[in-house]
């Protein structure tokens, strides 16, 4: 009997205990649902005032950054703008030895290993030219100078070209040229076809059509073609007593040193 009672009483303790515990789990879930009711209220409250709050640290953030840029173009006032440098390389404009040696190196790969080989030789040296005098430099550059080993007829032809080339007109002036020549087509082509309605009348003589055919040339500026003058440079104490000299032909004119020097001076000056 003693044992059924310690039995029942232990699972009456037992019950008792796990009650115990569901009351309390129980209030703790109100007490969860009741803090989650405040605080949903408390949040429609708090919402407003933390949007008003951040609206005026929006305002306050936006006045700091336009004091900050003023300040930075202020700073920027102070500092001096530099250009940048330049770092493609321009191609360099070759000579006719240059052009005949490019020619070589790119024809032949024995010359090329040749010229190669002959690039070291007694006369290179890795002197510092910073820490020797100027004179002394000068003197060995002479010296130190090797005769490449380039064809002779090759270098002419390239000296044939760059004179050809140097010899071209320049853009402007051949487009002068150009508009001169356009100009004096579509004179001739008024003047055709002016002369064909005078000779295609016949009311007036063949003299008075040669009259008129003249009268239109010379309005139109055709058939006053600028002589060729040559001017000649006399020298001190000549004057005008100069005679004809060799290989001019034409009209020549005398000219004083001089006053083409002081004629050249007041263009300069204008």
């Amino acid at each position: 009997n003693c044992r059924g009672l310690l039995v029942k009483s232990g699972t009456i303790t037992s019950s008792t205990a796990k009650a115990t515990e569901f009351m309390q789990r129980a209030g703790e879930t109100s007490s969860i649902v009741c803090s989650t009711d405040i605080s949903g209220e408390n949040y429609a409250s708090n919402t407003d005032s933390d949007t008003s709050e951040d609206e005026s640290i929006i305002k306050t953030m936006k006045r700091s950054l336009g004091k900050r840029e003023e300040q930075g173009e202020e700073d920027k006032s102070d500092f001096e703008v530099v250009p940048l440098e330049c770092t493609v390389k321009r191609s360099r404009v070759l000579g006719p030895d240059g052009l005949a040696l490019g020619t070589v190196i790119a024809t032949s790969k024995k010359s090329t290993r040749d010229l190669i080989d002959s690039s070291f030789n007694r006369r290179n040296f890795n002197d510092d030219e910073d820490e020797l005098p100027d004179w002394f430099v000068s003197e060995e550059r002479k010296h130190r100078i090797v005769q490449v080993p380039v064809d002779r007829y090759m270098m002419e032809e390239y000296r044939k070209q760059q004179r050809e080339l140097n010899a071209r007109p320049i853009k402007k002036v051949a487009e002068a040229k150009a508009r001169k020549k356009r100009r004096t087509l579509k004179k001739m082509e008024q003047i055709k076809k002016k002369a064909e309605a005078v000779v295609n009348t016949s009311d007036i003589s063949e003299r008075e059509k040669a009259a008129q055919l003249r009268s239109i040339y010379r309005k139109c500026g055709l058939g006053k073609e600028k002589p060729q003058v040559t001017y000649l440079v006399a020298k001190k104490g000549v004057g005008r007593k100069v005679r004809r000299p060799a290989g001019i032909k034409g009209h020549f004119k005398v000219v004083d040193g001089r006053m083409r020097k002081d004629t050249r001076s007041q263009k300069r000056r204008k």
